[in-house]
């Protein structure tokens, strides 16, 4: 898993792709290997507005089928995962 998220960073820095995106990654990333909380704003999907959640990453998973990267996390928000 961790070759395939270098795999992914990489391809995201090297197609010039949003700085904030790889910032995003690299904190949750060290977050997940660190075992530390991380905070985040979120938007649901379909809903406006950003809610800030600190979050402890147990999982980070990129897709097989493109950029993104799904984060299976625990939030301090709602106590929730």
């Amino acid at each position: 898993m961790a070759e395939r998220l270098l795999k992914t960073a990489e391809r995201l820095a090297n197609r010039g792709e949003d700085s904030q995106k790889v910032k995003i990654l690299e904190a949750v990333t060290q977050g997940w290997v660190g075992q530390r909380k991380v905070p985040i704003e979120y938007q649901r999907l379909g809903r406006e507005g950003l809610t800030l959640h600190t979050i402890s990453p147990y999982l980070i998973e990129p897709s097989i089928w493109s950029d993104s990267i799904y984060v299976i996390v625990q939030s301090d928000f709602d106590d929730n995962i």
